[in-house]
């Protein structure tokens, strides 16, 4: 009677072991991340300190899988964008009542076979800014698509002076990219 005693206390334990013992053999991974659903970009310039821009031409382009909201016009290869795609910040809105009246104006081609997509962005100022951060470019990205900062690109980069003349020598463009 007292091996059954004592058997029968070693299966409880062991029971109450294997139900209270183990972490239930999750791997400790916690929830897989959900899929990035936005990328937002925060356009800067850099160069020569101290000189003044009046306007700027960049285009971004984007990575496969990713797109910006925007409207067909009369072409259906290009688009108008929305508003919300391209805000201004940065140096352009350091003096809120100087730019009051700017409003970019930014064109989506949208990716055609093997050619990517891309946003062309025009920025006239009435009055000059800075260097640094410029503008801030909100994109889409469809599910099953996972961009990392280095597949966008910035191209046919422009900074122009008061005059509207190209600004030499020449600025450089850059963003930092928030993809979640």
């Amino acid at each position: 009677m007292n091996i059954q005693k004592k058997l029968l206390g070693m299966f409880i334990a062991v029971a109450v072991m294997a139900l209270f013992g183990c972490g239930g053999g999750g791997g400790g991974g916690g929830a897989a991340a959900a899929p990035p659903t936005t990328a937002t970009l925060k356009l800067s310039t850099a160069g020569t300190a101290g000189t003044p821009i009046r306007g700027i031409e960049i285009t971004v382009v984007l990575p496969k899988g990713v797109t910006v909201n925007a409207t067909t016009t009369i072409d259906p290869t290009v688009m108008e964008t929305n508003a919300g795609v391209v805000l201004l910040s940065g140096a352009t809105v350091a003096d809120p009542a100087a730019f009051s009246q700017l409003k970019p104006t930014a064109v989506y081609t949208p990716a055609i076979g093997t050619a990517p997509g891309k946003v062309k962005i025009g920025l006239a100022a009435q009055k000059d800014f800075n260097l640094g951060e410029f503008v801030t470019f909100n994109a889409v990205i469809a599910a099953g698509n996972v961009p990392v900062a280095t597949d966008f690109s910035l191209e046919g980069f422009t900074a122009f002076d008061s005059n509207g003349a190209p600004i030499t020598p020449a600025l450089t463009p850059s963003f930092t990219a928030d993809i979640r």
